[in-house]
């Protein structure tokens, strides 16, 4: 299983502090980009491979890394290549997966994926995702055949859960199939990026883009 850019890639110095240093992230100064946590690209030491390699090309030049956990538990890494080349910038993260393990990877990816607005180009096995909305807008969509209430931020989906500061809007948590549509930075969410976490500033997004929806079912209603 491989992951692929055409980003700028990353030289000898910055893989180093972005593979080997936690809460280390290329991401982190704007909400451009989807990350910051500095903990995505260390995830594939948790595989039960526990070793992934990761090719760059940064600025004419090429490196191929392997990616291990060494004798001490420790993430170590050796150089396997270095050199010159035309190749276009970015970089290529691939991790060998057990064949039992296969059509578990499909189907994680295919949960992950369906939310992106524009999806991957999918090299070999092709996935079929699903049509997730009846309809939609820039605030909100509702859903087709998944149930709950999910924040969706820069193509990753975060279920809502009823909170007593979302005491307004709980009944719509615990009852709808509807997806709302955060711009990156509106809402916070843990280190494991499974869940929003219920700031104060989170909660204002929510309560905030609730009241927005119902104000726009509203004013629908009344126009027909």
């Amino acid at each position: 299983f491989f992951v692929k850019d055409n980003g700028p890639g990353l030289d000898e110095d910055q893989f180093e502090n972005v593979f080997f240093r936690f809460f280390e992230s290329t991401k982190d100064s704007s909400n451009v980009y989807n990350g910051t946590m500095g903990l995505g690209c260390k995830s594939a030491y948790s595989y039960n491979t526990k070793t992934f390699t990761v090719e760059s090309v940064k600025s004419g030049k090429k490196y191929i890394y392997s990616c291990f956990i060494g004798n001490t538990g420790v993430p170590e890494y050796t150089l396997l290549y270095s050199g010159d080349t035309t190749e276009e910038s970015g970089l290529k993260v691939q991790i060998p997966v057990d064949i039992k393990d296969i059509d578990e990877f499909v189907e994680n990816a295919k949960s992950v994926y369906q939310w992106f607005v524009v999806p991957p180009k999918f090299i070999g096995k092709q996935l079929e995702l699903p049509e997730l909305f009846v309809e939609r807008n820039e605030n909100y969509g509702l859903l087709k055949n998944i149930r709950g209430c999910y924040a969706i931020m820069s193509n990753v989906a975060y279920p809502i859960e009823a909170h007593f500061k979302l005491n307004a809007h709980n009944e719509i948590i615990r009852r709808s199939a509807i997806a709302l549509f955060f711009d990156n930075g509106d809402i916070s969410f843990t280190p494991s990026r499974e869940s929003v976490e219920y700031t104060d500033r989170t909660i204002n997004a929510i309560n905030n883009k609730f009241n927005l929806i119902i104000k726009e079912i509203k004013e629908s209603i009344e126009a027909k």
